[in-house]
């Protein structure tokens, strides 16, 4: 994970709860220093509630992001960028509004008045979207949230249980 340009990559092991029907995740993480589990994250949007809360070593607390609209924005922007990875999603969430940007772009969005959020899928030569940004991604800032581009890529999809998903990010 990449959390700042230019700055080297942070390891962690993670495991994540993603819904269909609504928009919403739950993520746990713990990020690692030579080998001791030194912090422990969650991120979600559950409820239509997003946070971010991390402790160190499971008991201190270092982070709490509280739910806002520029959170909430946040966390269904990133619900939207892993679409790929929940393609039954794609097909039956009733709270996603797409439309065809171009021959090669989706623009998916979520969310209305203050909490209305979209970002782009871009589609490779054989449909697979490939890559996602937005140019509006809150990003909390010391105290402040700011807006600013966002995007991630994916590939190497493959079938599994009946579903093309990427394996590579």
């Amino acid at each position: 994970m990449w959390q700042r340009p230019k700055r080297a990559p942070l390891a962690f092991t993670a495991n994540q709860i993603i819904t269909v029907g609504d928009i919403g995740f739950l993520w746990h993480a713990r990020f690692s220093l030579m080998g001791i589990s030194t912090l422990k994250v969650v991120d979600y949007l559950v409820g239509r509630e997003g946070g971010l809360e991390g402790a160190m070593f499971g008991v201190l607390p270092v982070m709490n992001v509280a739910a806002t609209d520029e959170t909430f924005r946040g966390q269904a922007m990133r619900y939207l960028g892993e679409l790929m990875w929940n393609p039954d999603a794609i097909l039956f969430n009733p709270h996603l509004q797409w439309r065809i940007t171009n021959s090669r772009t989706l623009s998916v969005a979520a969310g209305d008045g203050p909490r209305q959020c979209e970002i782009r899928l871009l589609l490779d030569q054989s449909g697979d979207a490939v890559r996602f940004e937005a140019d509006d991604r809150p990003r909390l800032e010391g105290s402040t949230f700011t807006r600013s581009a966002w995007f991630g890529r994916c590939w190497d999809y493959r079938t599994i249980g009946g579903r093309r998903i990427p394996i590579g990010a």
